[in-house]
């Protein structure tokens, strides 16, 4: 095994057994991944807790962080998850709310130098981060094209959103700001273009 052979879900609502998730990975949407074990802890509110999923091999936790998003149906209710690539100087620790930026950049610091990044802007403030996610997370299945993560952030000043769209190779990246450039959302047209990667 691996320095990097785990995956974070993190902010996980508390009912949610741990054994059902593993279950996921396990299945074929994931190809049958071998989990080899699974460690959860509380957060602070007790509403929510971190679980961390150890695989047999660094390229199985690679593979499963860049299968991106999945929904997950518990009892009436269905939520998005996003499994993370779980590095091992980042420590595993309860967070609240308000840090979960934090924590989540921390994560991916630094995969980021091995991405390719698709900036969008010009984003209007009509949606949640959420929402903004599942939006360009479903638009860019319909490109057939697989992502590592989509990180919207919000400009006081001007009132709007960007959006960093980080891909795996400079192809993809490209195919996603041809495909948004000048394209339309809530009546604004949205700017986009490849990040240079010397400003991650």
């Amino acid at each position: 095994m691996g320095a990097n052979d785990k995956i974070i879900l993190p902010n996980i609502p508390i009912e949610i057994n741990k054994d059902d998730l593993k279950i996921v990975f396990e299945s074929n949407i994931f190809g049958f991944k071998n989990v080899t074990n699974l460690k959860e802890e509380i957060n602070s509110n007790r509403k929510f807790k971190n679980v961390l999923f150890q695989f047999d091999s660094e390229e199985a936790a690679r593979e499963v962080a860049r299968k991106g998003s999945f929904n997950f149906r518990f009892g009436r209710s269905e939520l998005t998850l996003k499994p993370h690539l779980f590095l091992e100087n980042f420590e595993f620790k309860p967070h609240d709310s308000n840090k979960k930026d934090d924590e989540q950049n921390k994560e991916f610091k630094k995969e980021l130098e091995n991405l390719f990044t698709c900036w969008i802007g010009n984003i209007p403030d009509l949606y949640s981060e959420e929402k903004l996610k599942d939006f360009f997370s479903q638009e860019i299945s319909k490109m057939s094209l697989s992502f590592h993560s989509i990180k919207p952030k919000f400009n006081p000043k001007l009132q709007k959103y960007q959006c960093f769209i980080n891909l795996h190779s400079e192809k993809d990246a490209k195919k996603v700001v041809e495909y948004f450039h000048e394209s339309s959302i809530g009546n604004c047209k949205l700017d986009a273009k490849l990040r240079d990667q010397s400003q991650k």
